[in-house]
């Protein structure tokens, strides 16, 4: 598929995916809706993880009313790491891992970084169960839900998903399409380009596979998100992150 292809196909899909947020016909909704179900289904919580450089976000945090301080050094930013080890216990292999930046004070959720089951076990060329919790819609939303206090408000609140070193190759084919066409060869640090939900744009960008998640996290956990509706996306370089997309 060409890249024209890819942007196409990513529009159209973008508009299919916002029909269902103003669609009067129920969207199917998650069996996963507590934090229990990730250690039921073998994702164990995790301190060893080395790579968090949330000060990339510094400056958009400020703007949105918040900072980047971490929670150990008394900020109200929380990682939530969890490691899947059922097969891949040998060290030396790739385990797959979910790991997620959470404030729940300010409703933003960071994917950090994220290495899923089914792509894990292709890197190490290993046959792996279809596993029920894989996806990381469902994986990073029980993770936001666990830094609430229990019960948790009703509806949850989310305001701002950010995604970190994207390296999805599609949806980074995607995003060298949509700044391509603002005349630009990059997007530049934030606050980057931002395009309404509704624009040709921002339906390819909600159309990737990264975009998609977002959706359907947000599609599948209406019980307890409540009606969210997509407003605006913006692409901005992280700060010294080279050539990966947020």
């Amino acid at each position: 598929m060409t890249n024209d292809q890819l942007y196409q196909t990513a529009v159209e899909k973008g508009i299919k995916l916002l029909e269902y947020f103003t669609n009067t016909i129920p969207i199917p909704q998650s069996q996963f809706t507590d934090p229990e179900d990730l250690y039921d289904e073998g994702h164990v919580a995790s301190d060893e993880y080395l790579f968090v450089d949330v000060e990339r976000l510094s400056t958009p945090f400020r703007d949105l009313g918040t900072n980047s301080v971490m929670d150990h050094e008394g900020g109200k930013n929380i990682l939530v790491h969890h490691v899947y080890d059922q097969g891949f216990e040998n060290d030396i292999r790739i385990r797959p891992y979910f790991a997620q930046i959470c404030n729940p004070e300010a409703g933003i959720l960071v994917a950090e970084g994220n290495l899923t089951v089914p792509v894990a076990a292709i890197f190490e060329d290993l046959f792996i169960e279809i596993l029920l919790l894989q996806h990381w819609l469902d994986i990073a939303f029980l993770q936001y839900l666990s830094t609430f206090p229990s019960p948790p408000p009703q509806p949850l609140p989310l305001k701002y998903i950010f995604q970190l070193t994207i390296m999805n190759e599609t949806t980074c084919e995607i995003l060298k399409s949509v700044i391509a066409k603002q005349d630009a060869e990059e997007c530049g640090s934030w606050p980057g380009l931002t395009f309404d939900i509704d624009s040709e744009e921002g339906r390819a960008i909600l159309g990737s596979p990264n975009g998609a998640g977002v959706a359907w996290m947000l599609l599948q956990h209406r019980l307890q998100l409540g009606e969210k509706q997509i407003e605006k996306v913006t692409v901005f370089y992280a700060t010294d992150q080279g050539d990966l997309y947020s």
